[in-house]
């Protein structure tokens, strides 16, 4: 029920930056001289035209100066919960369960007659990585990093229990839908460059947009899509698309993940530009 897919890059290495261009059609070869990104509509703008309700549970801070553009998307839905009020990341102490035991409740009493569209802005693995997981999730230590350098290897362990525990958090919101007529997108906003600049090797932090070969580094990110049973079998046509792109690598930017989510609910056309061609399913 889970598909997995290659060769995906998100529009920019920074959370405030990559979703102005994930949850809106603004894209960087917009030539309209003074528009500005939030001139731009939203995918939560479109869904509601579509018919759906949309909700946003988030996990990072909204008063946060980095989160404003993550702040404006979610006001524009029906209804938002922002689990973590004030403060930057690094005073967010919420562990990502709060999403599935917040959400629990809504997800359960969802009308199968209405259409619902929701958002889960996680934490996932920002800095400081040991932050992001509970004491049971310290599975890797130092002694597995030996052939890193001593000051790196707590770093790299502290940042895959975060990433195990991130997997644990993204497979229990997937249980949440599993008897439901759903489909799940999961894909973070950005990635880590994690010490694989050669010219900075003991850098590890988000990429700099300057620097061509850390961006490269900044910006790879995993993508999934979930396909309950009863959406398979609801849903052949769209499975049929779906199989053929996991065995058919395309690269693709998540710059344009308001085209694949128009894709996956039939819309054609949106906004005067064909849907199709921007889809990942395409």
């Amino acid at each position: 029920m889970l598909f997995v897919f290659d060769s995906i890059d998100s529009p920019a290495p920074s959370t405030a930056l990559s979703l102005k261009y994930m949850l809106s059609l603004y894209n960087k070869d917009d030539s309209i001289a003074n528009k500005q990104w939030f001139d731009y509509t939203s995918i939560i703008e479109l869904m509601q035209c579509c018919g759906y309700d949309c909700f946003w549970f988030g996990n990072q801070a909204k008063g946060s100066r980095h989160n404003s553009a993550s702040r404006l998307f979610a006001e524009v839905c029906q209804h938002q919960e922002f689990l973590q009020q004030e403060g930057g990341d690094k005073f967010n102490t919420n562990f990502d369960m709060i999403l599935v035991d917040s959400s629990f409740n809504y997800v359960s009493h969802l009308n199968p007659e209405q259409k619902h569209f929701i958002i889960y802005h996680m934490m996932g693995s920002h800095f400081d990585f040991c932050m992001r997981y509970p004491q049971e999730f310290s599975k890797f230590s130092e002694i597995e990093y030996a052939d890193s350098p001593q000051e790196h290897r707590s770093i790299l362990a502290s940042y895959d229990n975060s990433i195990l525990y991130n997997d644990y958090i993204v497979s229990l919101i997937m249980d949440l839908y599993k008897n439901k007529d759903a489909i799940i997108i999961y894909l973070p906003d950005h990635g880590q460059v994690m010490y694989r600049d050669p010219n900075e090797p003991d850098f590890f932090a988000h990429a700099s947009e300057k620097d061509p070969k850390q961006y490269a580094l900044g910006v790879e990110i995993p993508f999934m899509i979930y396909a309950s049973p009863l959406y398979q079998e609801r849903h052949p046509d769209v499975m049929e698309r779906i199989r053929y792109r996991q065995n058919h690598t395309k690269v693709w930017n998540s710059e344009n993940l308001p085209y694949l989510i128009m894709d996956l609910i039939g819309v054609k056309e949106v906004d005067g530009i064909a849907v199709k061609p921007k889809s990942l399913l395409n």
